[in-house]
C-alpha cells in the first residue's frame, strides 16, 4: 500500500541553507520539520516497517541547483517522518530507497511524498 503526504505551498530549502550549527540553519530545518509532521498528522499518515519512499517536488523557480534541492527534500522529510514515528529510521535496514523527483510548475510548489511499505 502506498501512502500520500501532500505538503502544499512549501519548497525544500537547499542543503546549503542547512548546513553549520548557525542558529539561522537550525530554524529553518525545525520551521520546515513542523511544518511537514503537521501535514503528515492533519493527512493521518500511519507508520511503517521497511519502506519505499518518493518524493515528488513541484517547483516554481528554476534558478536552484538540483543536487542541493535533493539533498535537502531528503535529509528534512526524511528526518521529519523518523521523527513523527511514520518511519522508524532512515538507515538502510528500514529504507530500502529514497528518491527524489524534482519537476518545474507555473503554479504554487508542492511536495508530494509517497511512502510504500515492503
Amino acid at each position: 500500500m502506498i501512502q500520500e503526504l501532500s505538503i502544499a505551498n512549501w519548497s525544500p530549502p537547499s542543503i546549503n541553507k542547512l548546513m553549520g550549527n548557525h542558529w539561522k540553519a537550525r530554524d529553518i530545518k525545525k520551521q520546515a520539520m513542523d511544518y511537514i509532521i503537521a501535514c503528515a498528522m492533519n493527512a493521518k499518515i500511519k507508520p511503517v516497517g521497511r519502506c519505499r519512499i518518493v518524493i515528488n517536488c513541484f517547483m516554481d523557480n528554476r534558478r536552484n541547483d538540483e543536487s542541493n534541492i535533493e539533498a535537502g527534500a531528503n535529509k528534512v522529510i526524511l528526518d521529519a517522518l523518523k521523527n513523527a514515528g511514520i518511519i522508524k529510521n532512515d538507515n538502510k535496514q528500514w529504507l530500502e530507497s529514497s528518491t527524489v523527483i524534482i519537476r518545474y510548475t507555473r503554479f504554487v510548489p508542492e511536495v508530494i511524498v509517497e511512502i510504500e511499505e515492503i
